[in-house]
């Protein structure tokens, strides 16, 4: 069984308020134009809060928790999508749990647009360095900040857009 899965009915109480805390600080980095992906969407309390926006995740239970909102049951490191099929690629506190983490960035490389934006936060202290490196071969320009226990990775447009976010 899925980790995600045993503890899909209590996520959003153990997690929301601190993720939703997080998104605050997080959402103004890049402009969320166009489709995003967003990798390892949970229960979606953050993902509906993007307009344009598909859900992928590993764990079924917690796909079951997206109301209305377009989901995907899939892993980073295989994701079903064609290459350059997104404008950002957004991956909130997901990417240190996979079992891969090399080949789901090449995957995130792959489905998102030559100029697209990208964030991904990371809370895993361990496996920072790994995602730093990883991340690094792959994209140009990738900027890197602290925000509270998170790493954040993120790559904006050359050329700013309004940003579209619904909150």
């Amino acid at each position: 069984m899925n980790y995600y899965d045993s503890i899909a009915e209590g996520y959003d109480e153990l997690y929301e308020d601190e993720q939703l805390k997080k998104w605050e600080k997080c959402k103004a980095l890049i402009n969320f134009n166009g489709v995003t992906l967003d990798v390892g969407c949970g229960t979606g309390f953050i993902t509906k809060k993007i307009r344009n926006v598909i859900g992928v995740d590993s764990s079924i239970k917690m796909l079951k928790q997206c109301k209305k909102l377009r989901v995907v049951l899939a892993s980073a490191e295989n994701l079903p999508f064609r290459k350059e099929s997104f404008d950002t690629v957004f991956s909130f506190t997901a990417l240190q749990d996979v079992d891969n983490i090399r080949k789901a960035v090449i995957e995130i490389k792959r489905v998102l647009r030559k100029d697209g934006e990208l964030l991904i936060t990371v809370l895993d202290k361990k496996k920072i360095s790994i995602v730093r490196s990883e991340l690094n071969k792959k994209f140009n320009g990738l900027k890197e900040e602290n925000i509270g226990k998170d790493v954040v990775f993120f790559k904006q447009r050359r050329i700013q857009h309004r940003r579209q976010c619904t909150s």
